[in-house]
């Protein structure tokens, strides 16, 4: 009888061993999956909604006309309804100083696919405002057109996210 009660005990024992582990299994595969769907890779985009998965920005086209730097970059993804008016545009330098972008001969423009201009981003006096199109709502079919005085090469062009949106994405321009 002693044996048949052990092994009725060691039995319940498995049962519940496995419940806990499938459990823990459970738990910890929808922990991952939630942590690893605001997580973003380097390269990659690092905003907020989380921008990780709503905003990814190419490296950039550059082109030059006279002293004018052209940079073209081209939004890769773009998810969650974030608006060009959550974000603000900026340049800081490979070790992470900020270049100021106050000043004629800097523009950020925001273009459709038939390079109609949609938006655009100034920092005049160091208010930094979308001066139209901050409802445009961002498309992979969007390029943003930074032109500049200086040539840039070396530094990292950076969106901010702000209001509902928060964190950066950051691309460096070869």
């Amino acid at each position: 009888m002693a044996s048949r009660r052990r092994h009725f005990c060691v039995k319940k024992l498995w049962i519940v061993v496995t419940v806990l582990l499938v459990g823990v299994v459970v738990v910890g595969s929808i922990t991952y999956w939630l942590l690893s769907s605001t997580v973003t890779t380097s390269g990659g985009p690092t905003c907020g909604f989380s921008c990780g998965s709503a905003l990814a920005i190419g490296v950039p086209e550059e082109s030059t006309a006279g002293g004018t730097h052209f940079y073209n970059f081209s939004v890769q993804s773009a998810s969650g309804g974030l608006t060009w008016g959550n974000t603000e545009l900026g340049l800081q330098t490979s070790d992470g100083g900020p270049i100021s972008v106050a000043g004629s001969g800097w523009n950020f423009t925001i273009q459709g696919p038939h390079h109609e201009s949609l938006a655009a981003f100034a920092n005049a006096s160091g208010n930094p405002a979308w001066t139209f199109g901050g409802t445009t709502t961002v498309s992979i079919q969007q390029v943003i057109v930074l032109t500049s005085p200086i040539q840039l090469s070396g530094d990292e062009f950076m969106i901010l996210g702000t209001g509902t949106f928060s964190g950066s994405v950051s691309v460096s321009i070869p």
